[in-house]
């Protein structure tokens, strides 16, 4: 099982890596947000999209403490500044306790340490980062797995194929891109055209 979960991991991050390369920030910011629940947060709900002063969500932490939610591909100071500085300048902003900045970085223990004392001093917030080993692991887990491989057109259970029910053009779209350049140049049968396409049901 742990050859299987360790397969798993490096299947999400080449999927994580590729989604960062090509700039589908919405798709990885919803996956992200999907995650939290399956980690013991609850009450997650997307922010206001016509401005989310900095955050993309907000729910309560595993241990009960309100939070907004800051998704971002990159990991800096700089960056959880700004966001916690633009969710204190939003007047109709839900109390939060916790900033939970969600990234697919993986910044080092000595980094996070400095930058949690500093967003408490400046805006009476506790930082928690949700990083990549925590999303790889999350993600991977056994009655998780199918769900991340759905929502990011991953092959789960069968190599080369992806099913779409009912179809979804974006979802195959999804699938064809996470698949490496080689397999697109073979000659690929039709079985297995029909399989992408989910115009076969099991």
């Amino acid at each position: 099982m742990a050859g299987l979960i360790e397969e798993r991991k490096q299947v999400l991050a080449r999927r994580l890596a590729q989604m960062r390369a090509m700039d589908e920030w919405h798709l990885f910011q919803n996956f992200v947000l999907g995650l939290l629940p399956h980690d013991g947060y609850a009450d997650v709900r997307l922010s206001n999209v016509r401005n989310d002063f900095g955050r993309d969500g907000v729910g309560l932490t595993p241990d009960g403490l309100k939070c907004f939610v800051a998704v971002s591909f990159d990991s800096s100071l700089s960056k959880i500044r700004h966001d916690a500085k633009r969710w204190t300048e939003d007047l109709n902003r839900e109390d939060a306790a916790v900033m939970v900045f969600a990234t697919n970085d993986s910044p080092q223990n000595t980094k996070v340490s400095k930058w949690k004392g500093k967003v408490k001093r400046d805006y009476k917030l506790e930082l928690r980062i949700f990083n990549s080993e925590t999303i790889l692991t999350t993600g991977t887990r056994e009655g998780v797995w199918r769900e991340t491989c759905a929502r990011l057109g991953i092959p789960a259970h069968r190599q080369g194929y992806v099913k779409v029910a009912p179809y979804d053009g974006e979802v195959v779209r999804r699938a064809l891109k996470a698949r490496p350049p080689e397999w697109l140049r073979q000659r690929v049968p039709l079985a297995a055209l029909l399989g992408v396409c989910g115009t076969v049901c099991e």
